[in-house]
C-alpha cells in the first residue's frame, strides 16, 4: 500500500519472492530426500552383504548392528584402516599457521 493506496506491483514482486523462496526449499527437500534414500540403500546392502540378512529400519540406527558389521569387514579384510589415524601433532599449532 502507498498512502493507502492498492500497490500491484508490490504484491507481484512479493509473490514473486515467495515462488522463489518455495521453488528453492522443494528442490532443496527433493535433493536431501533423494541423497537419504541413495544412502540408506548403501547401508542396507553392506547389512545384508556383511551379516547375510535382509536390513531392518532399524538396523540402519543399531549401534550393535553396526558393530557386528565392523567385525565381519575387519575379519575379511584385516588392518584395512577405515578412518584416517591422526596423532598429536596433527593438531598442534606452528608459528607460520598462527
Amino acid at each position: 500500500m502507498i498512502g493507502g493506496q492498492y500497490d500491484p506491483d508490490g504484491l507481484h514482486h512479493q509473490l514473486e519472492v515467495m515462488a522463489f523462496y518455495y521453488l528453492s526449499a522443494s528442490i532443496a527437500a527433493i535433493i536431501i530426500g533423494v541423497s537419504g534414500w541413495v544412502f540408506a540403500t548403501r547401508m542396507r546392502r553392506r547389512i545384508k552383504k556383511d551379516l547375510g540378512r535382509a536390513a531392518e529400519d532399524a538396523d540402519l540406527a543399531s549401534l550393535e548392528t553396526w558393530m557386528k558389521v565392523d567385525e565381519v569387514e575387519e575379519k575379511k579384510d584385516p588392518g584395512r584402516e577405515w578412518a584416517p589415524k591422526s596423532s598429536v601433532s596433527d593438531y598442534q599449532h606452528s608459528k607460520r599457521d598462527l
